[in-house]
């Protein structure tokens, strides 16, 4: 009698151990799932998104006139986003640290392309307006 409970232990501890795998096994894939659409969501749409310009404005103006040229760490590039506020979306960025490639003519960050000139450090919006040719 005590050996067949002995058995029924042992199986039901192998029971278990197929379950607790299963439950591993399926955490680890939805995680990889999660993660992975997470990076591609980043990569392709925080750093190539559109302009949308529903109004004549000086911030739309200069989105679609220039390139920023920033870095994710760099404080400087932070002062420079929250000069636009929530018009940022209107501005034509790059993040260097992701988009290393678009990058490669960039030694300072910030950096603003404009008509295929570049101009390094904060830019206020009123310079900008003049660069762009967006008064």
């Amino acid at each position: 009698m005590e050996e067949k409970n002995n058995e029924q232990k042992e199986k039901y501890i192998k029971n278990n151990d197929k379950i607790i795998n299963i439950l591993i096994i399926s955490l680890l894939i939805i995680a990889t799932c999660f993660l992975s659409y997470n990076v591609y969501n980043i990569i392709l749409f925080e750093n190539s998104h559109s302009i949308n310009c529903e109004k004549d404005d000086t911030i739309c103006c200069i989105g679609e006139s220039s390139i920023l040229y920033t870095t994710s760490t760099c404080p400087y590039c932070k002062q420079q986003k929250q000069l636009f506020g929530e018009e940022l979306y209107n501005i034509n960025y790059i993040d260097c640290d992701i988009n290393n490639s678009d990058c490669q003519n960039i030694s300072v960050v910030p950096t603003w392309k404009i008509n295929e000139k570049y101009y390094q450090g904060v830019q206020d919006i009123k310079t900008l307006a003049e660069l762009t040719n967006c008064r």
